[in-house]
């Protein structure tokens, strides 16, 4: 699973545009900011905030926000509710995967916020998603 959602990420990746792609390579080549980064990845369903990140990255939650919305393009709280969607994503593709679930993998605790959270993201509600998929 974790190889899959890595191809889907990196698809991602390949797929959004160039300046974009850039800024979060750039974001990895700083070590600080790559330690956040990483942190995010593995464990999506944590209540981060941007003082639990800047202590990962060993930094102010200050200096960690300026650079990493001068690396990546997006303040710390966009990429990860940004990358919160792309698992939930992947998640709501598996067979019996309910809203409820996912939602809660992904670190809401709340379905109907979720839902919201994915339609503004993809224009579907979750639900629809899963049909589609």
């Amino acid at each position: 699973m974790a190889d899959l959602l890595l191809v889907h990420i990196l698809g991602q990746h390949l797929r959004s545009p160039a300046q974009r792609r850039a800024s979060v390579l750039r974001g990895m080549q700083d070590q600080g900011i790559a330690r956040a980064m990483q942190q995010i990845h593995a464990h999506p369903e944590k209540p981060w905030t941007v003082a639990t990140l800047a202590a990962a990255s060993y930094s102010s939650r200050t200096v960690f926000s300026e650079r990493f919305r001068r690396l990546v393009g997006m303040t710390p709280m966009q990429y990860l509710s940004s990358y919160r969607m792309v698992v939930a994503a992947e998640k709501l593709k598996e067979p019996g995967a309910t809203p409820d679930e996912v939602a809660q993998a992904v670190g809401y605790e709340s379905a109907k916020a979720f839902s919201r959270a994915f339609r503004r993201w993809n224009g579907v509600t979750p639900a629809q998603y899963a049909r589609r998929a």
